[in-house]
């Protein structure tokens, strides 16, 4: 009697926890649903490891990426990070200047076997579908390459303006849609550290032709005031160049 009482408040414990958990087949016998339930209980616990593994590479990467101010460095990191939240055998990113699409990092680790057997990808098209769709566009391989695994291809949104995209390739396991959503996230975050570098670059662009206009105004009041003495014509520039020579010989 306490045996059955026992499995029938079991049974009852099992029917709860199916409950909870979904995604578990209604028509299952006891045994057959307490298995399940033990199956998806441990599915969700390895999808929360992953989502929290994912959560803080996305942190690490939030700060490394706003740390460089280098555009070259930022991809380089772009691309380290991407390796962790989607490790891919194919990675690129291409970006967009003056209405053109551009090369700027890319990184492969297919053999020369899967290189030949692929097609020109991302394409310039396929570049802009997705950034004027502004959405993530996942795609399988080319028919008739032999090669299985996905493909996907990123906008990177600034202001809600696409400045590029990160594209990937597996060649075997397929993207996730889990997958799918941590590029969007680092995706949003590479724009905005791809933008300070570029606004970054154009401040020292500024500054350079700042000092090189106030350089050339020296120089020409220079001229300006020779061309009133022909006896010391050149003389301050003599002089500009051998301070030069005095400054570099002593170090400064």
């Amino acid at each position: 009697m306490d045996g059955e009482v026992s499995g029938t408040k079991l049974a009852a414990a099992i029917n709860h926890l199916a409950e909870m958990l979904g995604g578990i087949e209604p028509d299952l016998d006891d045994e057959a649903r307490a298995l399940a339930v033990v199956d998806r209980a441990a599915a969700l616990v390895r999808h929360d490891r992953t989502s929290l593994q994912a959560a803080e590479t996305l942190r690490v990467a939030s700060m490394e990426l706003a740390r460089d101010l280098d555009l070259g460095l930022v991809l380089e990191t772009l691309l380290d990070y991407l390796g962790w939240l989607l490790p891919y055998d194919y990675a690129k990113v291409n970006l967009e200047e003056d209405g053109r699409i551009l090369p700027a990092a890319v990184r492969d680790y297919r053999g020369e076997a899967e290189r030949c057997a692929c097609d020109e990808w991302p394409s310039a098209a396929e570049c802009l579908e997705a950034m004027e769709g502004k959405v993530a566009r996942p795609s399988s391989h080319p028919a008739g390459c032999g090669i299985g695994g996905s493909r996907i291809i990123v906008p990177m949104l600034w202001d809600d303006e696409p400045i590029g995209v990160i594209a990937a390739e597996r060649l075997s396991v397929p993207v996730s849609e889990e997958q799918v959503r941590f590029t969007e996230a680092l995706a949003s975050q590479a724009a905005v550290a791809i933008r300070n570098a570029r606004l970054f670059a154009g401040l020292k662009r500024a500054d350079l032709e700042l000092v090189r206009s106030y350089d050339a105004t020296i120089e020409g009041w220079s001229r300006a005031l020779e061309l009133r003495d022909h006896d010391t014509e050149g003389h301050t520039l003599r002089v500009t160049e051998m301070t030069l020579r005095l400054a570099g010989v002593l170090g400064f």
